[in-house]
């Protein structure tokens, strides 16, 4: 109990001696200012010698932190100048740099790749097609006819429709009246398929023949076609789906030499 106290006067002694010591620097010190607040005096010297000469101090023990204290205060929100806002807001963003190769869908100014274009097919020209009729004298109608811009060796498929009307009577053999007269109408027709060789062209013919007459003569009489006549004569490609019209034709008499025949 003794030894406690005499360490606690020594520690007490030493506390004084040292604030004695720092009031008297502080009082030599110009208006309590220059060496003192530049340099203080070291105690080491003054401590160590109090080391010394007293008994072995008690250690002293590090004082424990206490815990920071927490703030009921909410923080402080920091105002920002009114126009700093619209300045942020007014700014456009900055376009990133671009990198690769551009794509279709670059913007303008870029020049995108673009590839070889594919070949264009090669079209032929529209088929020209030239008929002309010509009618004959057993009262048939041909039309021949050219058609141009078919293609090489090419299989053309050709119709020839028309209304037609014919006159047809009895000769007796002698061949010089008529006894009996019989008129026949309706459609007729005539197709083909022609190839166009090598250079893409067709030059055939097509021939229509009068409607045929439901009568037959008496005894010694001979049915003979007096004459004949077509109408709405049409030319047609159906291959290529390419018409023309070709023409009316009329035989005209066709017996001018039996009488009563026309």
């Amino acid at each position: 109990m003794r030894d406690d106290t005499r360490r606690d006067l020594a520690f007490w002694g030493v506390a004084g001696l040292a604030l004695a010591l720092f009031v008297w620097i502080y009082a030599q010190a110009p208006n309590g200012e220059g060496d003192f607040a530049d340099s203080p005096p070291s105690l080491a010297p003054f401590a160590a010698d109090q080391a010394s000469s007293s008994s072995p101090a008690r250690e002293m023990q590090a004082p424990t932190p206490s815990p920071p204290r927490s703030s009921s205060s909410p923080p402080r929100s920091v105002t920002l100048p009114p126009t700093l806002g619209r300045e942020i807001a007014a700014e456009p963003p900055r376009p990133l740099p671009a990198t690769g190769t551009p794509s279709a869908s670059s913007p303008a100014g870029s020049s995108p790749s673009v590839g070889p274009s594919s070949p264009k097919p090669t079209v032929s020209a529209s088929p020209s097609l030239r008929p002309n009729g010509t009618l004959n004298p057993n009262g048939s109608l041909a039309v021949n006819f050219e058609e141009a811009g078919l293609g090489a060796n090419q299989s053309i498929n050709y119709a020839l429709p028309a209304d037609a009307t014919a006159t047809y009577v009895c000769v007796k053999t002698d061949g010089h009246k008529a006894q009996t007269k019989t008129m026949a109408a309706g459609p007729v027709s005539a197709s083909g398929t022609f190839n166009s060789g090598k250079n893409g062209d067709v030059t055939a013919s097509l021939t229509v023949s009068p409607p045929p007459s439901d009568i037959s003569c008496p005894p010694k009489q001979i049915l003979e076609l007096a004459s004949v006549s077509y109408t709405n004569v049409v030319l047609t490609d159906t291959t290529n789906s390419v018409s023309i019209k070709v023409g009316d034709f009329s035989s005209g008499c066709l017996l001018p030499n039996v009488t009563g025949a026309c």
